[in-house]
């Protein structure tokens, strides 16, 4: 029988059950996620299929919050990659970068469509 939990790393604090599941959700079922109490910066996430949790061991994922997060405008300031990232593809962050983001599906469909200026999708590239 294979491992249907992963762990996730670098939880934040304010991070809820609640959003670890709808965001592993775009990848199957999920029936539990545990966070532990005192806060500790991980989680575990249990999917219904072992292959999903297979298919995610060793991905690093990042959750971008782009409703939520703060507007991050200074280069010299240090914080989190997320809040990096949702602030360079918004444009907050060294506004005339050019970016080019190489992800799966999943998570592009984070990113919103005003923040895509073109997409080049490559149906020939298999995981080995």
């Amino acid at each position: 029988m294979r491992c249907r939990k992963i762990f996730v790393g670098r939880c934040t604090e304010d991070m809820t059950t609640d959003e670890l599941r709808q965001f592993f959700m775009q990848y199957g079922e999920v029936t539990d996620v545990f966070i532990p109490k005192p806060f500790r910066a991980f989680a575990f996430v249990t999917f219904a299929d072992d292959q999903v949790a297979q298919a995610l061991c060793g991905e690093d994922l990042i959750i971008m919050d782009f409703q939520n997060n703060l507007i991050w405008t200074d280069v010299t300031e240090s914080t989190s990659v997320d809040v990096l990232l949702t602030n360079l593809i918004r444009g907050n962050l060294l506004p005339s970068a050019r970016i080019w983001i190489t992800t799966r599906p999943a998570a592009a469909n984070q990113i919103p469509a005003e923040c895509v200026g073109r997409v080049t999708e490559l149906d020939s590239l298999k995981r080995s």
